[in-house]
């Protein structure tokens, strides 16, 4: 077995050709050390020549099992990067095909109309432009940010926050798209100061926000929940939507997935991905869930730390 162990070592370590000279190198060791006659080549016993020949065609198996693992485990990533590119074109390509379109429209409209467009209508024509180029913006950077948590090349920037200027800055960033809706906000007074990065959980919540937005009527209300304990918070986020299939409540998660891929619906599937590394990185959870008489909520829990305390003055 320490032999065998060698030869899997050395193959997962150097290669097929390593571990076939391991094999072939390491027999001939047992055979000069621990075979009659001691410290000769020599082969006396029938036994240890069928002992010997055993080891090193189990060893050879051995080697080409991890070889073809390695292969297939090869393979396989390279066809996860294929379908995860597949994927990312199909969705880019999808959801700037809109907004290109629409700017170019307004564009165009501008251009061939020239004098004949009152400036209210220049305005609207401005208004669409540049909505639809911050939506394309705003599409890009969430595709840059997936990459870069992915590849570990964003850094928490942990600080001393409170929940509730995190979650006012998320609204005031949103506030033209909550225009119709009611928010309603449960905060506890006694909540604890968060040591995590503002920038990133902000994003979580506006990406939760918009998430809700999307996928419920214009007028339904959007309710948000904090309570904790000694060691977590929970912050719940949900609405009063349609809800999530009850076999999906995971995969959403998941990149560039999206419960109905050909909806009007616009983004490319990376938003609750975003949220959930974002979370994962603070050392927390986010789980999706349906309740009853409502929608979908989402679920954030979140480790706490002991807060700093505070010097009195003298």
């Amino acid at each position: 077995m320490i032999y065998l162990l060698g030869v899997f070592l050395v193959a997962s370590r150097w290669g097929h050709g390593a571990s076939i000279t391991a094999s072939l190198f390491s027999a001939l060791l047992f055979d000069f050390y621990f075979t009659r006659p001691y410290f000769s080549f020599w082969i006396e016993d029938v036994e240890n020549l069928i002992g010997l020949t055993v080891m090193i065609i189990v060893g050879y198996i051995t080697s080409n099992l991890l070889n073809e693992a390695k292969k297939a485990s090869l393979a396989k990533a390279q066809a996860d990067n294929e379908a995860l590119r597949n994927a990312l074109l199909s969705a880019i390509s999808h959801d700037l095909r809109t907004p290109l379109t629409r700017i170019i429209g307004a564009i165009t409209t501008l251009i061939e109309s020239d004098s004949k467009v009152f400036d209210d209508e220049k305005h609207d024509f401005c208004r669409v432009i540049f909505d639809e180029a911050q939506h394309m913006s705003d599409l890009m950077n969430k595709v840059l940010d997936m990459a870069k948590l992915s590849t570990g090349k964003i850094v928490i920037q942990r600080e001393w926050n409170t929940l509730e200027e995190i979650l006012g800055s998320a609204l005031t960033r949103l506030e033209k798209n909550l225009s119709t809706r009611v928010v309603n906000i449960n905060l506890p007074e006694n909540l604890p100061l968060l040591w995590i990065d503002s920038v990133l959980f902000e994003q979580v919540l506006v990406n939760l926000i918009e998430n809700a937005l999307k996928y419920t009527p214009l007028s339904s209300p959007i309710d948000i929940v904090a309570e904790h304990s000694n060691e977590f918070l929970t912050l719940s986020l949900s609405d009063y939507g349609a809800g999530i299939p009850q076999d999906l409540t995971d995969k959403i998660f998941d990149k560039f997935y999206r419960i109905e891929n050909e909806t009007t619906q616009s983004g490319v599937g990376l938003g609750l991905a975003l949220c959930r590394s974002i979370i994962e990185a603070h050392g927390g959870t986010i789980t999706a869930q349906n309740i009853t008489g409502k929608g979908a909520a989402f679920l954030i829990r979140l480790p706490l730390t002991q807060s700093p305390t505070i010097p009195m003055e003298s």
